[in-house]
């Protein structure tokens, strides 16, 4: 555990000590030393993934995907064979192309992976801290690339293509939107989050909204079965077809206090930008996005694309004025001394950057290691390498799967 932990800690800072240089100094560098600097951002994350071995539930069966290309690889051969996510097929079989194995693959992909996500935070620099938003990221979804590492490209470019939504200029977006859906079909369904960049001024949309997504487990069921019926007939998403209840709820433990977080400062956020809106309604589909997967197995998946668009807002946050007015709107507390010198006091903490940046580093360290350390979300413990292969040989591995 202790070793993983080292190489994984090791990698996330020489990534991000490149990123706090170009984030400080971009603006009095050459362009040559920006890239250099960027490709030092990009290289660690991309070395880790690419020379892992059997790290992530899902290694092997990408590697079985892989073994089965067809063979001469050709154009035609993809779109005959993997019609449906071809995208994804394309890249592995330049893959073979270039290094005639599978580390070949995971190097390709992972660079697409990496690319698209610093470009998604890149594009909001004057808005954000970048090194905050790529540590949140770290901490985060990075680890998660390692097992559905499909869909999870699928969600690095619908963080890039975000910028769409932000721009609202709807033919780009949707362009990229189709392309994630040929690395991962399920990147379609993001199609719909361009409503949610109408009307970002209007309380009543805002407020008719919020209540729907609080409200939305009384409903979850039966909209499911409504869209499992739907699916069926015809035939789009095969694993989301077919119910398995398992009411869990834990997942408001580490959905909960981020989303309490940003609202605490959505005021905030709108003042300084009203189309931080649209990314403040997509991290709340976070919530009937998880209570879609106590009725079907694997729809909590969903929630990634919703989840990924908080390390923008969070790393927004730390870019706000400090000057939140503190006013207490409920009399009974207003007038109780005791409890206003609590909130009070709260307030103060919230508006104090280094408190604030204390506050959200501890919070996704603690969600790092409780995920990651102790229930080892994703199978990303222990790390290995495709340096000790001997002692797991790739051929057993498979014919034992």
């Amino acid at each position: 555990m202790i070793y993983t932990t080292v190489i994984y800690g090791t990698t996330f800072l020489i990534s991000l000590l490149f990123c706090k240089i170009y984030e400080k100094k971009q603006e009095t560098l050459s362009i040559i030393k920006k890239i250099l600097l960027i490709i030092g951002i990009l290289i660690p994350p991309i070395l880790l993934a690419t020379l892992r071995y059997g790290v992530g539930y899902d290694y092997y069966d990408y590697i079985r995907s892989y073994s089965m290309l067809p063979k001469p690889i050709s154009i035609n051969g993809i779109i005959i064979n993997y019609s449906k996510e071809p995208l994804f097929f394309a890249i592995s079989s330049l893959a073979y192309l270039l290094s005639g194995n599978f580390v070949g693959m995971f190097w390709l992909h992972s660079i697409v992976f990496i690319f698209f996500i610093f470009e998604g935070i890149r594009y909001y620099e004057d808005k954000i801290s970048i090194t905050l938003a790529l540590l949140i990221f770290y901490l985060t979804y990075y680890l998660v690339f390692f097992n559905p590492f499909r869909q999870m490209i699928a969600v690095a470019i619908i963080l890039f293509a975000s910028r769409y939504l932000f721009e609202k200029k709807f033919w780009k977006y949707l362009f990229w939107v189709i392309v994630a859906g040929l690395y991962h079909k399920t990147a379609y369904v993001m199609i719909f989050l361009y409503l949610l960049t109408f009307k970002l001024d209007s309380k009543k949309i805002s407020r008719f909204f919020y209540l729907m997504v609080f409200i939305s487990p009384l409903f979850i069921y039966p909209f499911l079965k409504l869209v499992v019926y739907i699916n069926r007939k015809l035939v789009i998403f095969g694993a989301y077809s077919v119910f398995d209840v398992n009411f869990n709820i834990s997942f408001l433990l580490y959905i909960l206090p981020v989303l309490l977080f940003i609202w605490f400062y959505r005021k905030k956020l709108l003042q300084s930008d009203i189309r931080n809106e649209i990314f403040i309604r997509i991290v709340f589909l976070q919530i009937p996005a998880q209570f879609a997967g106590c009725f079907i197995e694997y729809s909590d998946r969903m929630a990634l694309y919703f989840g990924i668009f908080q390390i923008i807002l969070i790393s927004a946050i730390v870019k706000l004025p400090t000057d939140i007015k503190f006013d207490i709107k409920f009399p009974t507390i207003k007038n109780n001394l005791f409890f206003y010198k609590i909130i009070n006091f709260i307030y103060r903490i919230l508006n104090n950057k280094k408190c604030q940046l204390f506050i959200i580093i501890s919070w996704y360290v603690f969600y790092y290691f409780v995920l990651y350390i102790l229930m080892n979300s994703n199978g990303v413990y222990p790390y290995k390498t495709i340096f000790e292969m001997n002692e797991f040989p790739i051929d057993k591995v498979l014919r034992k799967g």
